[in-house]
């Protein structure tokens, strides 16, 4: 675990080469790191998830890559999203297509959830939604 907090901190370094080192290490106080190249669930305050690598999670910005947006899901087992995150999603539920990467900048996020191997592969091989008309 030293290892990995120490790896990012060394990226965070090199991000930031022109910052002063408080600055850098304010910005590490604040950043939400835990879960940094994970596969995560974001679920914002109205409701919208999205599902991604956590690339950065910094106040208010969160960048995912990877990412899909789950529209409408069911879990393979279990009625929540954490069941999502455990599990992965039933072939019912709607999902976008994948994104190579997104930027989103809410102060609205209610809940990060890491994903498991299981739940990560079910979501990025659910088939694309697509309305039909």
């Amino acid at each position: 675990m030293e290892k990995e907090l120490l790896l990012q901190l060394v990226w965070l370094l090199i991000k930031e080469e022109n910052n002063t080192l408080s600055e850098i290490k304010d910005n590490w106080k604040i950043s939400n790191n835990e879960f940094i190249w994970e596969y995560v669930i974001l679920r914002w305050y109205d409701s919208w998830i999205h599902f991604g690598k956590l690339e950065k999670a910094e106040k208010w910005n969160y960048i995912l890559t990877n990412t899909r947006r789950l529209w409408y899901w069911k879990c393979i087992k279990g009625l929540w999203l954490s069941s999502v995150a455990q599990y992965g999603l039933n072939e019912d539920s709607k999902v976008t297509c994948a994104l190579r990467k997104i930027k989103i900048t809410d102060e609205r996020i209610s809940e990060i959830l890491p994903c498991t191997d299981d739940a990560i592969e079910s979501i990025k091989n659910i088939k694309e939604y697509i309305p039909q008309d």
